[in-house]
This record gives C-alpha cells, sequence and structure tokens, in this order.
C-alpha cells in the first residue's frame, strides 16, 4: 500500500531514521568535524637532529601513525639555528596562515626574542598544546662540602653574590639557575658551558661548585653514585628512583620553580577548526600508553595546557624571564 503521495511507507520511515541521526551527529559533532587535513602535513623542528626537542616532536609523530589518529602523514623538517628562530621564523615566512604545519615549541621560544631583536618565538605563532615538562636538579660532586641544599644556601649566602659557581649548559640552565638564586637571595658565579657534555666534564673535575640542569643527562653518573643530587625545581618529587631527590619548595624556597616545557604549536593564522582538530588529535596523544611511557623514561612530567591556557601560561612564564635576562 502507498501514500497519497505514492511513496512506501517504509521508505519515508527510512528517511525520518536517517534525518533524525544525521541531526543527533550535527548536535554531538566536535568543533573541527568540517575540517580534516587533506594532504601531508609538515612538522617543522627548529633544532637539530637528536636534540631533545626532535626526539619530542619525533615521538608525537610516531604515536599518531602508530595509532592512526590521523588520516594523513606527518613529515618532519629539521631546520635549525639561531636558538629555535631559524625554524619558527620559516613557519612564519612560508605557512602563515597554513592549516597543514605544525611546529614544536619549547622555552627557547620566549628567551630568544627577548634575547635577540626580532627574532620569531612563541606570539608569531598560534599555541595549541602543551604536553610536558621537564624540571631542573641541582646537583654537585659526590665528594663536595654541599651535602644538602641548605649547605649549599649557608655558602651562596656567606660568601656573598658570585661565591658559589655552578656551570651551566644553555640559556635554559642559566635561566634556571638564576630563578634559584632569586630565591635564596644570591647570585650564582654562571660559567657557560656549549652542553650537558662540558657542564659534567667541569662538574666532575672540580672546576664549578655545582649545575643544574634536566635530570635525564646525568642519569648514569647519579647511578654510579659520581655526583649527587641536592634539589629539584619541581612542585612534587620525582616518582621511582629520583623520588629521594627533595624539592626546594618543600625546603622552603616556594619560588624557586622553573621548568623546560614542550609543545605543538601552529602558525599563527591557522583556522580556529584546524586549531581545535590538532588539539583533540595531541589530546589523544597524551592519553596514550606510549606517551606516559617516553614522559616517564625521560623523568620529565605531563603538563598539559590548551588553547588561551597554553597562551596564558606561557605570558606568566614570558614577565618571570623578562627580569631575569642580562
Amino acid at each position: 500500500m502507498h501514500t497519497a503521495m505514492g511513496a512506501p511507507r517504509s521508505l519515508i520511515r527510512s528517511a525520518t531514521f536517517m534525518l533524525a541521526m544525521a541531526i543527533g551527529a550535527t548536535a554531538s559533532a566536535p568543533a573541527w568535524s568540517n575540517w580534516v587535513p587533506k594532504k601531508d602535513v609538515e612538522m617543522v623542528i627548529s633544532y637539530a637532529p637528536g636534540g631533545g626537542l626532535d626526539l619530542f616532536a619525533r615521538k608525537v609523530i610516531d604515536i599518531i601513525r602508530e595509532e592512526k589518529l590521523a588520516p594523513v602523514n606527518i613529515t618532519p623538517s629539521n631546520r635549525s639555528g639561531g636558538s629555535g628562530a631559524v625554524g619558527w621564523g620559516w613557519v612564519r615566512a612560508n605557512r602563515s596562515d597554513s592549516n597543514e604545519t605544525l611546529t614544536p615549541i619549547n622555552t627557547a621560544s620566549i628567551l630568544t626574542p627577548l634575547q635577540v631583536a626580532g627574532a620569531t618565538g612563541w606570539k608569531d605563532l598560534r599555541p595549541l598544546t602543551n604536553i610536558m615538562a621537564e624540571d631542573y636538579v641541582v646537583f654537585v660532586k659526590a665528594d663536595s662540602p654541599f651535602k644538602s641544599f641548605q649547605d649549599l644556601v649557608k655558602a651562596a649566602r656567606e660568601g656573598g653574590p658570585q661565591s658559589v659557581s655552578f656551570a651551566v649548559g644553555g640559556i635554559g640552565d642559566t635561566i634556571a639557575a638564576r630563578v634559584v638564586g632569586k630565591a635564596i637571595g644570591t647570585e650564582f658565579n654562571l660559567v657557560t658551558f656549549s652542553g650537558g657534555g662540558e657542564t659534567t666534564t667541569a662538574l666532575l673535575g672540580g672546576n664549578v661548585d655545582a649545575t643544574i640542569s634536566n635530570p635525564g643527562e646525568y642519569l648514569g653518573q647519579l647511578s654510579s653514585d659520581a655526583i649527587r643530587a641536592l634539589g629539584t625545581t619541581r612542585q612534587e618529587r620525582y616518582a621511582g628512583e629520583l623520588g629521594a631527590i627533595p624539592t626546594l619548595k618543600e625546603l622552603g624556597f616556594p619560588n624557586a620553580l622553573v621548568q623546560n616545557w614542550r609543545g605543538i604549536a601552529g602558525p599563527k593564522g591557522m583556522s580556529n577548526e584546524a586549531a581545535a582538530y590538532w588539539q583533540d588529535i595531541f589530546a589523544k596523544v597524551i592519553a596514550s600508553p606510549k606517551m606516559k611511557e617516553y614522559i616517564a623514561n625521560n623523568s620529565a612530567s605531563f603538563s598539559v595546557y590548551t588553547g588561551p591556557a597554553y597562551v596564558e601560561y606561557i605570558q606568566k612564564q614570558e614577565d618571570v624571564f623578562k627580569g631575569l635576562i642580562k
């Protein structure tokens, strides 16, 4: 039997059902449902292969690929130089409104523009999601007279500014040392080296009193008891083998907080729909067991900020760093 319009009732019921499903799907669809990448995506890494930011970016890419989180390939492209400014500057100049370009950012995206006028940094990009942060640890040689962080503080205060020397391996270490010095009310004598290998040599050779760095580079020396850890800039203690290291906060220095964070940004002109799409992808990366394993293996911690909250987080860090750059 047919209706007055001649259409079978079964067809009408089917059409009504499909319409209801479509309405329901539209109501619950995420903000990016009308945008997905149509071509391969370039991940512009502003440091050389093998460095911390490079390894982080490649881990993100690997997780997206292995867990099939995106319908296209993401290809890493290293454009190093200028403490990150070269790669970020290339994105600004060549991919300013691309929805299919990503770039990892870190603390240097604040520090480099503060030190070099006109250098490209985080304000020239669109911060999407921060994923992790590495905290800093104060290390001394195993036979150092500083048996605790309080011993170091006492010597630094009694000896006056510059009386305690710190090996630093870059701008991040330098800022961390200044943050700690400001928190205890003095300044350290900062001896600058090109990287962690040289700072380790200087410390083990007795050429400096202490050093401050992310702990990953010093796990071997800690395990062999060649060095000792006096304190960390973390909010809370590490889990696992580093759990014996006290936080400077619990030792009475709540302002001695500084981190090297790592996240992902897009070009400044990336659309809102594309930004929402990538933020959803990165939320899945963060939830991945493989990312949790990566964080644990690097003695790091999750530090998740997205969108406007990420921008606010970076801005607050910049306000602190402005007073520490010399």
